[in-house]
């Protein structure tokens, strides 16, 4: 893909912003630039690739159009009227850089390494309005990738989630109107993944021990049981099969369904500095993270497990979670 001429000028003009100097413009292949670090510094080519909105899902095709048996990995820099912190995390994951016209250059290569703010091109502002927001849009979201061989049944989701059906379906067009679901109603995949994850951002609470019996937490009755406190995180990646590391180097996240919850558990178990937390709590961004862990499957610590959907979002947000989430290749992102 030959990025437009705009492209390669206006990383150009970010590159000479910062001192760098650029000797060749399309050279030597057009989707190109010939870049000199410093005086006597040898030249870095710097390949060019164009999106109008660096979003997750788009970030996601981009690199895997890019990778491929015998393909060379250049330098490459993604150009972009917006690139979302999601985008970025997949970019560094896979040793791009990027330059955000709304003002920020990242470039890493042998002798160059550029990561700063870039005066802003001036361009008409890109809408970030999202596809998914609020708890009705994650929940609907979720409820298409839990089975995204099948469209959802709004009655069923809006049972299993507490949820009033009118929110939900007033959340479910923003969804459709994004392309993010096909012609059946079912998951658009990986772009509905990636938009999730965008919105999945959990409100973390760090605490200095682990609440009291976690065992017997989901003793409630009917079909509807579902756990008070769920392990997310990491920690659940893991047991899910996730490359991120041995269980138990990081503290361990516990979602609960409420923030009356939330407060409850951070007084008991004592609020505390990040460094010093054995455990993260957080209300679940939706309630179908309690009511799809299975009761039966849990961690050594006695705790049930959410669901691997979730889990894989949690590792998003985790450093260097993009980069364990590509070796781990979960339905959603294949």
């Amino acid at each position: 893909m030959t990025p437009p001429e705009q492209d390669l000028d206006d990383l150009a003009a970010a590159l000479g912003h910062v001192g760098a100097r650029v000797d060749q413009v399309g050279r030597p292949a057009a989707d190109s630039l010939l870049v000199r670090p410093g005086p006597g510094a040898p030249a870095v080519v710097v390949r060019v690739r164009g999106l109008s909105r660096g979003d997750p899902a788009r970030v996601a095709r981009l690199l895997a159009e890019a990778a491929g048996p015998g393909r060379s990995a250049p330098v490459t820099v993604l150009v972009a009227d917006l690139v979302s912190d999601r985008g970025r995390e997949l970019l560094r994951a896979a040793g791009w850089g990027w330059l955000d016209r709304r003002g920020t250059l990242r470039i890493q290569a042998p002798g160059l390494l550029i990561d700063t703010p870039v005066p802003a091109t001036g361009r008409p502002p890109v809408s970030v309005r999202p596809p998914i927001s609020a708890r009705s849009g994650i929940t609907w979201a979720a409820a298409l990738l839990l089975d995204p061989g099948r469209a959802p049944v709004l009655r069923e989701v809006s049972r299993r989630a507490g949820m009033a059906p009118s929110s939900l379906s007033a959340a479910a067009a923003p969804v459709r109107e994004a392309g993010l679901v096909d012609g059946q109603g079912r998951a658009r995949l990986p772009d509905l993944f990636w938009a999730l994850a965008d919105a999945w951002r959990p409100a973390w609470i760090p605490v200095g021990a682990l609440p009291d019996d976690p065992a017997g937490q989901d003793d409630r009755a009917g079909q509807d049981a579902r756990a008070a406190v769920v392990l997310g995180g990491a920690a659940a990646a893991v047991i899910h099969g996730a490359p991120a590391g041995p269980e138990g180097q990081e503290p361990s996240d516990l979602y609960v369904e409420t923030p009356a919850e939330v407060a409850r558990l951070a007084r008991e178990c004592g609020r505390c500095h990040p460094d010093l937390g054995v455990a993260r709590l957080a209300v679940a961004p939706t309630a179908l993270v309690a009511t799809t862990a299975a009761p039966d499957s849990r961690s050594p610590g006695g705790w049930p497990v959410v669901h691997r959907l979730f889990a894989a979002l949690d590792l998003v947000d985790r450093p260097g979670g993009a980069a364990a989430l590509a070796r781990w290749q979960p339905e959603w992102i294949t």
